[in-house]
């Protein structure tokens, strides 16, 4: 049975690949520089060496 937590948190793509999103948006983007806010906007790809822990636990 898949953790809850992780299948709301992570997105697996059709290829395989596990995404996240980036930290550190979930407020007071106003004291935060525009090209933060930008570059944190995009998805952000799991590591290998993270992903066989993470997909034990989607699975």
């Amino acid at each position: 049975m898949a953790k809850k937590s992780y299948t709301k948190r992570i997105k697996v793509t059709k290829t395989g690949k596990l995404l996240r999103r980036k930290k550190g948006l979930g407020h007071n983007r106003s004291k935060k520089k525009t090209k933060v806010v930008n570059q944190k906007r995009n998805m952000s790809t799991i590591s290998r060496a993270d992903r066989s822990n993470i997909n034990a636990k989607l699975n």
